[in-house]
């Protein structure tokens, strides 16, 4: 594989220009969203209708459509809606009513007048050998592999400020249960479906906290995987692992697990962060993975509001307890959709009418009790 050296603008309007589509979806985060813009500005003179979805555009859907070049927002999850929306354009129909789509026309900007959860049992398996085939391949502790991401649940029972799973978990909870699990039976039929027909090498498990499976689930997923061996990785939090379920991990072919430290000071985590578990606690789960044979990545954050140098050097000092296989650290952003997005802004931290155009390595806040240049020197130099 060899890397590209077009531009990608110009790329981008010779595949619509070649392509000629009816309507073009982007689905964006907060720091992606510029750019979004950017790739919509090159052929905005062809007229083609266009929806944005993503978290961003779930929390910031008005702020969204003040801009011209997008017509319409899908709220949440767009598997049924967007099949409405191409169905209705097909047939010369209004958008107006369909569940979690904004529209905006000549009349103005018309919210949907209802919100909807996909059923998981319903979805289809995704086909990846619709985009190019090096979309397959990443890396993984210095190998290369052919990786497919299989979706596990949706939604996260924990309640991180800094993250958005509990503002969907409020924005649709009139709907339904944001938290969901696919049943083990449509997990093993996708495993067996890329298995047999993509020469998958490794698994990546998406799940914002894979061991939050409930145990019965947890124990029919080992007995029905022992047979692939293949190796995966997947995310879950310190309070739910057990010496149980990693040595059970370990016999299937578990290779790796990142967990999220994000603090090591734990009266700054439980006040700002809401992470309610004990450094001794975390450091138990650590130690249970370390003695076993699946590798370890560590997740850390710095920047917080009101976080003091105290407190970094804390998070730093934790780390140094245990060798993870890998350390990872990032800067504190304020998205949207986050309860320290609105924090943030009430205390004057940030305006509420910027964007957050860095994904994890600037320092952002304003006011704060450490200089940006402190944080990003800690950032630098964390490892």
């Amino acid at each position: 594989m060899q890397p590209k050296t077009t531009d990608m603008l110009d790329d981008f309007k010779k595949y619509v220009e070649n392509f000629k589509p009816n309507l073009i979806a982007v689905s964006c985060v907060e720091c992606t969203y510029t750019l979004s813009l950017k790739l919509l500005n090159q052929i905005k003179g062809k007229k083609i209708p266009t929806i944005m979805g993503g978290v961003f555009a779930t929390f910031s859907p008005e702020y969204i459509l003040q801009n011209n070049l997008i017509d319409m927002i899908c709220i949440g999850e767009g598997e049924d809606a967007i099949l409405h929306a191409v169905k209705n354009l097909s047939q010369n129909i209004s958008l107006e009513n369909i569940p979690n789509i904004w529209i905006k026309n000549k009349t103005g900007v018309h919210p949907p007048t209802s919100y909807k959860l996909m059923d998981l049992a319903k979805l289809p398996i995704p086909e990846f050998n619709v985009f190019a085939p090096e979309r397959i391949y990443r890396s993984m502790d210095g190998n290369v592999y052919r990786m497919i991401p299989v979706e596990i649940s949706r939604g996260c029972p924990y309640q991180c400020t800094y993250c958005s799973a509990p503002a969907y978990r409020n924005k649709f909870n009139s709907s339904g249960k944001w938290l969901r699990f696919k049943s083990i039976d449509q997990i093993i039929a996708e495993i067996d479906f890329y298995y047999n027909n993509y020469n998958v090498e490794y698994f990546y498990f998406i799940s914002e906290t894979f061991l939050a499976f409930p145990k019965k689930e947890r124990e029919l997923f080992y007995k029905k995987y022992q047979k692939y061996k293949i190796p995966f990785w997947f995310n879950t939090r310190p309070e739910t692992v057990t010496k149980d379920d990693i040595k059970k991990l370990e016999d299937i072919g578990c290779h790796r697990i990142s967990i999220g430290i994000e603090s090591g000071d734990p009266e700054f985590r439980k006040k700002i962060l809401k992470r309610h578990y004990s450094n001794e606690q975390t450091l138990e789960a650590i130690q249970t993975i370390i003695d076993s044979s699946i590798q370890l990545s560590v997740n850390n954050m710095i920047g917080f509001p009101e976080e003091t140098i105290e407190s970094i050097i804390k998070t730093i000092d934790f780390n140094r307890k245990f060798n993870a296989d890998s350390h990872t650290v990032s800067v504190f952003q304020p998205y949207r959709g986050t309860e320290l997005f609105d924090y943030c802004v009430k205390k004057g931290y940030w305006d509420k009418n910027k964007i957050c155009e860095n994904s994890f390595s600037e320092p952002v806040l304003e006011n704060q009790l450490i200089s940006k240049i402190d944080i990003k020197n800690l950032y630098k130099n964390f490892n």
